[in-house]
């Protein structure tokens, strides 16, 4: 049976926190996939960019990391003093993005996911999510956009203007992907 965050995560008794996150059907995250011989090292660092990305969004500090093959070790401390001092609006903030549905966005990934890996049973083709008519973005460009998403971006992806502005926003000074955004968002 499971159990609740609100039961298993108590920062009063415990900030740190261990966090395993394991791949599943033999899929690799990184390193080289002895099932289909393709490499995916590169993954790496993306997922060392994305733990620094989300640790800044949540108030967690991250005391160490290891990325396997197929999982990922994370010591995780929750600072509880940054939390407490966030205001409504600052939390908002740090969860800005296209305003959609959490529905639509699951939706999405669950598509991505079984479109970009067509061999697994349940590959969706024939419909695509609504959000991405939403966005005026083809099925296609998504995907090959979802696909390459470290090679043409950074961390955020959208129109080139939010883009730059939530860069700006979050103390960055540069930020990658202008080409793949008109791409995508040609207006």
């Amino acid at each position: 049976m499971t159990t609740s965050r609100r039961k298993l995560i108590e920062p009063q008794i415990t900030p740190f926190y261990h966090v395993i996150n394991r791949c599943v059907r033999r899929a690799y995250l990184c390193g080289d996939d002895p099932y289909n011989g393709k490499n995916y090292h590169h993954r790496r660092g993306w997922i060392v960019n994305k733990i620094k990305q989300l640790a800044a969004v949540f108030c967690i500090d991250v005391c160490a990391y290891a990325v396997m093959s197929n999982h990922y070790h994370l010591v995780l401390k929750i600072d509880t003093e940054q939390q407490q001092k966030l205001t409504p609006k600052a939390v908002i903030s740090r969860t800005a993005g296209i305003n959609f549905a959490f529905t639509d966005y699951f939706e999405l990934i669950d598509w991505t996911g079984r479109c970009v890996r067509n061999d697994k049973k349940g590959f969706i083709a024939s419909s695509q999510p609504k959000i991405l008519q939403q966005l005026g973005i083809t099925a296609d460009a998504w995907l090959e956009h979802s696909e390459q998403f470290m090679e043409r971006y950074a961390n955020v992806s959208g129109k080139w203007s939010r883009m730059c502005a939530f860069k700006q926003h979050a103390g960055g000074h540069w930020c990658k992907g202008k080409s793949a955004s008109h791409q995508l968002h040609p207006n």
